[in-house]
């Protein structure tokens, strides 16, 4: 009689272990998904969502969840996605920083011109 009591017993802890495996990995399937979806539209300068998912993640281990592989799993994702879109965001800045200086050194030229004086043509020049 005594085995079957310690059956039930293990039964009921093996129930209780599987319920708390699928309520807890929630925080770690979040990170997981915002993760994965940051790095596919890091591109569109939306990597900034890995932030959430950065911390989602950190909240998931933090925890002591079970599955730590999907949080982890969202911790990576989320960082590279956040790190693409920062060098995206300074390689698209420092170009356009370029363009800019170019056509304020162009504007300076035109006005320290003096009005009404053109200048003449490279090849005119050395005719004279």
């Amino acid at each position: 009689m005594k085995l079957f009591s310690n059956k039930n017993t293990v039964q009921k802890i093996q129930a209780e272990d599987n319920k708390k495996d699928n309520q807890n990995t929630n925080f770690g399937l979040a990170s997981m998904v915002v993760g994965l979806v940051s790095v596919v539209l890091s591109c569109l300068y939306a990597g900034f969502l890995g932030i959430i998912g950065f911390i989602l993640g950190i909240v998931s281990l933090i925890k002591e969840e079970p599955k730590k592989g999907k949080a982890i799993t969202g911790i990576v994702c989320s960082t590279v996605a956040f790190f693409i879109s920062i060098c995206i965001l300074v390689g698209s800045s420092m170009d356009l920083s370029g363009y800019t200086e170019n056509k304020e050194e162009q504007a300076t030229a035109e006005i320290s011109k003096e009005p009404g004086k053109t200048e003449k043509p490279a090849e005119t020049k050395e005719l004279e």
